[in-house]
């Protein structure tokens, strides 16, 4: 085992703190978009927005993880992963982390504008019927439509906290796409458990299908589009990285899926800095 793998594991020992790290980079995405269009920002703004969707969206894992609570203490993984199935807190204590997390979030989205505040109370409200026991729509055919939706939201995040009514109409849809159906393909082949990239391919899923085929199509039609055609080919090739082979459903397999996400990003938003 590596020092990088090391390292992500001490991480995922409290997943709350990687889904911070994770969220961070989520709004930095199309932040560093903005950043590469415009080239101006509004620094203050930028800051408040940031801590305001990173702080409220940190409140649905508090959420997540009180509803799953009797799934995850039988799944070796998230036992590992979740403080709360390990029985190292209590549920009350992650009730008053959801309320102080959401009211302290949204207040800041809300000062930084309406528009970023609704977008941010949208995404909780995707969660919400991602995850409550009532819809769970992570339990239906429609899981795919509604976390690709959500994520949309997630990426689109830092753009929305900056831009003016006009730049609010050049948000750039289709690399926000991308992102999204790509990550939502990734979470549907975790929850799939496949073993690896052929086994995926061979056995087709409706909904796995339909994501890849849409990451595709934003990826062509986002270097068709934008000038930013560097940065769409680093970001192409470097998540080929996600074709690496992997024996099994461990903690080993999750935190290297995790480690090349977050290395995908990063290179994506550094080199929309650079370029």
């Amino acid at each position: 085992m590596n020092l990088m793998e090391k390292t992500f594991i001490q991480l995922f020992n409290n997943v709350h703190v990687f889904s911070f790290l994770k969220n961070i980079i989520q709004y930095l995405v199309s932040f560093a978009l903005f950043f590469n269009v415009y080239r101006n920002f509004d620094l203050f703004t930028a800051a408040i927005g940031l801590a305001g969707f990173v702080f409220a969206y940190q409140s649905v894992y508090y959420y997540n993880d009180i509803i799953d609570l009797a799934e995850d203490k039988n799944d070796e993984i998230k036992k590992r992963i979740k403080p709360l199935a390990r029985k190292e807190i209590l549920a009350e204590f992650y009730v008053i982390k959801i309320f102080v997390y959401m009211i302290f979030g949204l207040l800041l989205c809300f000062a930084v504008s309406w528009l970023f505040g609704a977008l941010v109370v949208g995404t909780l409200f995707l969660n919400f019927i991602h995850s409550t026991p009532r819809i769970r729509l992570k339990k239906t055919p429609f899981v795919g439509v509604n976390f690709f939706l959500l994520q949309a939201l997630k990426f689109s995040a830092g753009w929305i906290a900056l831009a003016s009514a006009q730049q609010l109409l050049e948000v750039p849809y289709y690399v926000i796409g991308l992102f999204a159906a790509a990550y939502t393909l990734g979470y549907l082949v975790y929850k799939k458990n496949h073993l690896h990239s052929r086994k995926i391919l061979s056995e087709k899923p409706v909904n796995i299908s339909l994501f890849a085929i849409l990451a595709f199509a934003f990826l062509i039609l986002s270097f068709l589009q934008y000038n930013f055609k560097a940065q769409i080919a680093i970001l192409f090739f470097s998540s080929l990285l996600f074709l690496i082979p992997m024996k099994n459903r461990s903690l080993r397999r999750v935190v290297s899926g995790s480690a090349i996400s977050l290395l995908v990003y990063l290179l994506f938003i550094i080199s929309l800095f650079i370029f």
